[in-house]
């Protein structure tokens, strides 16, 4: 979710934190209206990837900001997330007749938001399909050599299980080797772009590392990790 415009939209009590939270572990620009009588007119201007609303949102509830966000032409095609007032049955039919791509409950935290967010943007688009993956990696950063674990891995990035020091923005140098298959060693210039650590919003479905935007590589190394992703 690397370069990219992230409109939420609630309390500022809830909403706010969450905005923070992305803001300090992902390279993306955050947009935060507390009233839903402003997100449409946000949304033109700052032409987000992405939108959070939520369903009981002060001035136009969030269902009826959905609809009006897909009946406006230039933001019919930006994935919503919803985020159900409660998780009663009602709420959820609710929220789902919305138009909404996704819907969640609370808590809430900013890894769940970007896990959804991700699926939304890369499934969307069908530009990337990741696989789970327990690949050796071995990279540079911050000018030392370090070791980590591939957990999942898609044409255009990785999430890297590792428990070291590490900052959004970062940039690495990877070495690996996908299979047996394919013994040569793909080297792939990146970046860090948000980060899963413990104890404030971690994903429970990922260890504890980070994310990696695939910046600069061979057209062989691209063309391994394709073949590799399609047969596996």
């Amino acid at each position: 979710m690397e370069n990219m415009v992230l409109l939420l939209a609630g309390s500022v009590e809830e909403f706010g934190g969450i905005a923070g939270e992305i803001r300090d572990n992902c390279a993306c620009e955050v947009i935060h209206v507390a009233n839903g009588c402003q997100v449409v007119q946000e949304a033109l201007e700052c032409r987000p990837r992405l939108i959070c609303l939520d369903q009981d949102l002060a001035g136009m509830d969030g269902v009826t900001c959905c609809k009006m966000l897909k009946c406006t032409e230039q933001l019919e095609g930006i994935p919503i997330i919803l985020i159900a007032a409660s998780a009663h049955q009602d709420d959820m039919n609710i929220c789902r007749s919305s138009g909404s791509d996704a819907v969640l409950t609370r808590p809430l935290n900013y890894a769940q938001l970007l896990g959804i967010g991700q699926t939304l943007l890369t499934g969307g688009d069908r530009r990337e399909v990741r696989i789970h993956c327990r690949i050796t990696i071995e990279f540079r950063l911050n000018h030392l050599h370090q070791y980590g674990t591939c957990w999942n891995l898609g044409v255009h990035g990785m999430y890297i299980a590792y428990e070291g020091a590490v900052s959004v923005g970062d940039p690495i140098d990877m070495g690996f080797v996908v299979s047996e298959i394919y013994p040569s060693i793909v080297e792939v210039q990146g970046r860090v772009v948000w980060i899963n650590r413990t104890p404030q919003g971690a994903r429970e479905d990922l260890p504890e590392g980070f994310g990696v935007e695939f910046i600069d590589m061979s057209v062989d190394a691209q063309s391994i990790i394709r073949r590799f992703i399609a047969e596996v």
